[in-house]
């Protein structure tokens, strides 16, 4: 085993992009908090102008950078993260994302977490 492979489902290189990229959709589609049982919660936040994935009890911040459209590469933490991973937002009929699936957290097919409600 190397120890400077990852041990997520990595199956691109997010390190070169892709040649037909597409363009995010305004931050808002993205923007909300998202919940499994397994993982607990994770905020997708906009923070002077630009994307963050928000995990943990400290919520620690994880700044997003665009792969391709709804795709967002991250640099996790640890001893087991050997390079970028990503974040996925499922967008609905409404343009707004509903899931997001964190590649480094969903080894197990557990990373996905869906959107909370914005109580009223």
């Amino acid at each position: 085993m190397q120890l400077d492979k990852s041990h997520y489902r990595t199956h691109v290189n997010y390190r070169q992009e892709p040649a037909d990229k597409s363009l995010p959709l305004p931050a808002a589609s993205y923007t909300g908090s998202y919940h499994n049982d397994f993982l607990g919660d994770a905020i997708v936040a906009e923070e002077t102008g630009k994307l963050v994935l928000k995990l943990g009890p400290k919520w620690r911040a994880f700044p997003l950078t665009c792969f391709d459209r709804d795709t967002f590469t991250y640099q996790p933490t640890g001893e087991m993260s050997a390079g970028p991973s990503c974040a996925t937002l499922r967008i609905g009929p409404d343009r707004i994302a509903d899931a997001v699936t964190l590649e480094y957290l969903d080894v197990h097919g557990s990373g996905t977490l869906t959107r909370v409600p914005v109580r009223k």
